[in-house]
């Protein structure tokens, strides 16, 4: 992992310091053509290949793989729990005393955050691959698109993650495709976002959507602007997302969901929930940061 996970001396660690040099990135990354999707289908077709190129794990695995994985994960931590009964967390100062001293990774929460962070490294190249193809992104200001990267970087993983969940038995599958139940990770991810996230799950997974409809979502909550980052020419962002809720109206009228007003208030209850989670990612950010386990991870790397 680039030590460019931590800012040394400044305020934040975490995913802030992979956005450090984001404009720079927007202007060296190979950008389509402003026109190149010039009618709905092709803004479709385009968003719809780009999420497909998003790696959600180290492995390309089918949905129904995704599922077995989790399956065979869920029954392996049942098996655990008879042996051993229920294994507590340690608290991170005691874990990473323990550590220092030993070098032993007592709960693999280690191993775990490697495996996540690095999943981290991948995907936000990828998100700004998909931005990119977001008809009227790259026209816009550099500044104004790092601006709208920066403030749904959250919201944006959260959705893309949704399918590395069983929340029926709270498990989840980390960049590598090993798996864990959340009371496996809690040791440095806060239960609260956890819990939270695994509703957020539910909730989408339910609604079965579509390729189609997962891309024009993303694309959706990347161009919502925000009052943390304020945007030069928030007007040609407002052109932007017209474009989408046009494509959204034609690929809403080609399926099942007839009203495109449902599918809206759907997709507002979805980025509220998003927000939620956002909210106790921030709650907890500091602390989390602060954990002496994490800090000396970053360190190391």
């Amino acid at each position: 992992m680039n030590k460019e996970w931590l800012d040394v001396g400044g305020e934040d660690c975490g995913d802030d310091c992979l956005f450090k040099n984001l404009e720079h990135r927007l202007t060296q990354e190979v950008e389509l053509g402003e026109d190149i999707c010039t009618d709905i289908d092709d803004i479709v077709s385009s968003l719809t290949h780009a999420m497909d190129c998003i790696q959600v794990f180290s492995v390309k695995y089918s949905a129904d793989e995704v599922k077995q994985k989790l399956k065979e994960g869920s029954e392996a931590f049942k098996v655990k729990q008879e042996v051993f009964g229920d294994l507590k967390n340690l608290p991170d100062t005691e874990y990473y005393n323990l550590y220092k001293t030993t070098g032993i990774d007592a709960d693999g929460r280690m191993k775990q955050m490697d495996d996540h962070f690095r999943w981290y490294e991948v995907i936000v190249h990828q998100y700004i691959d998909f931005a990119k193809r977001i008809p009227g992104f790259s026209s816009l200001l550099t500044c104004d698109q790092a601006a709208l990267l920066k403030a749904k970087r959250s919201e944006c993983f959260f959705f893309i993650i949704h399918e590395a969940c069983d929340p029926d038995t709270e498990t989840v599958m980390l960049f590598s495709g090993q798996t864990y139940n959340i009371k496996e990770i809690i040791g440095w991810m806060p239960e609260e976002l956890l819990k939270v996230w695994t509703e957020f799950c539910k909730g989408i997974q339910n609604l079965n959507l579509t390729k189609k409809e997962q891309a024009l979502i993303l694309a959706l909550l990347i161009t919502t602007p925000s009052d943390k980052y304020s945007l030069k020419e928030p007007e040609k962002v407002e052109e932007l997302r017209n474009k989408l809720e046009l494509s959204i109206e034609h690929v809403v009228q080609g399926t099942e969901r007839t009203s495109v007003d449902l599918w809206s208030q759907m997709t507002r209850n979805l980025i509220s929930s998003l927000q939620s989670m956002k909210d106790i990612e921030e709650k907890e950010h500091n602390s989390v940061c602060q954990m002496p386990s994490i800090v000396n991870f970053l360190l190391n790397e």
